[in-house]
């Protein structure tokens, strides 16, 4: 089975300005939010280590029993979407997609090879939500991470799709 743990991730803010003289060049600051990872990677292992003893239940809900057909998550070491492998480890984020006219960060039958090459997600400009999340999975360590969106090919056969939406209650 795979094992499943679900964390909220907090984004950066985007602020411009404008300084010089009459042609006046513009800049982009990208504030970074001031997140001790360090501390909250030590939260997760103590929580990990403490939760299941002290509440009397695990911290996550354990290995997924039965994934659902062509399982993939993002592996955010190799910026790529990959079948899960048994057994891993991986965070998942929900949020509103909003507009998808952004389809290469979007899995179709006619995006998924693109997404599996190597790198890829590291190339693309992607959606703030989705590129902060893999950096949070990055700092605290979490190798691979589900979101929907890229993880689920949106316009495969009705069978696999099935599949895949029928299991996200226990994916999450």
């Amino acid at each position: 089975g795979y094992s499943r743990s679900s964390y909220r991730i907090l984004g950066g803010n985007v602020i411009s300005s404008q300084e010089g003289n009459e042609s006046s060049t513009k800049r982009t600051l990208l504030q970074q939010p001031m997140v001790d990872w360090s501390t909250v990677r030590t939260w997760l292992g103590e929580c990990d280590k403490e939760h299941d003893r002290k509440l009397g239940f695990p911290c996550d809900n354990g290995p997924l029993e039965t994934p659902p057909l062509e399982f993939r998550v993002i592996d955010t070491e190799r910026g790529c979407v990959v079948r899960a492998p048994p057994a891993c480890r991986y965070a998942t984020l929900s949020y509103v997609w909003g507009s998808t006219t952004d389809t290469y960060a979007l899995a179709t039958t006619n995006t998924i090879q693109a997404l599996e090459e190597e790198g890829y997600l590291f190339k693309i400009p992607l959606p703030a939500t989705i590129r902060d999340s893999i950096r949070a999975c990055i700092e605290l360590k979490i190798r691979y991470l589900w979101i929907d969106r890229l993880c689920i090919v949106q316009d495969d056969n009705i069978t696999v799709k099935d599949s895949q939406i029928n299991a996200m209650g226990n994916i999450y």
